[in-house]
């Protein structure tokens, strides 16, 4: 049996960096509209790394921060987040975390999952353009956090994880 363990301080002064992050200076970092979602990438970092319980806590816990950094609706991203933690949770024990298409295709789908939800919900708040008509951007973006995930993902495990191997 396979068990990690997680330098939980290093990886909760990260976390709180990358919220910063997010709300302040992403613009930074963005290709013409398009802009990765940094915190979805740590999101389905930890519920991979984790399981189901701590994924989704921390995804409503990094959600609930996005939203009091921003000037949105206290709650959507906690619910988004909070349901990309327990998907990414639920992959725990069925992907190999460390497989290049996991690194790939998990983020791919998650940012799908999280612009579809954003969507749903956010559309009853803001005034939206539709989607057909931003859909370029949102590919753009799911994207850009896909192609991103491979650096950040392989960070992430050399500087949080404690990998420990047990024979069960």
């Amino acid at each position: 049996m396979f068990k990690i363990k997680f330098k939980t301080g290093r990886f909760i002064i990260i976390a709180l960096l990358t919220v910063l992050f997010q709300a302040s200076l992403i613009n930074a970092i963005a290709v013409g509209s398009c802009k990765p979602d940094c915190v979805l990438l740590l999101v389905i970092f930890f519920g991979l790394y984790n399981g189901i319980k701590p994924g989704m806590v921390f995804g409503i816990a990094a959600g609930l921060l996005v939203d009091a950094l921003s000037s949105g609706v206290l709650g959507i991203n906690s619910l988004i987040y909070g349901g990309i933690g327990f998907l990414s949770g639920v992959l725990q024990e069925r992907v190999y975390t460390s497989h290049f298409l996991t690194k790939i295709i998990v983020p791919f789908c998650g940012g799908i999952i999280a612009m579809l939800g954003y969507y749903l919900l956010a559309i009853h708040f803001y005034r939206l353009p539709a989607f057909p008509d931003n859909g370029a951007v949102i590919a753009g973006s799911i994207l850009y956090t896909t192609g991103l995930n491979c650096v950040v993902f392989t960070m992430l495990e050399k500087l949080v994880t404690v990998k420990s191997f047990t024979l069960v």
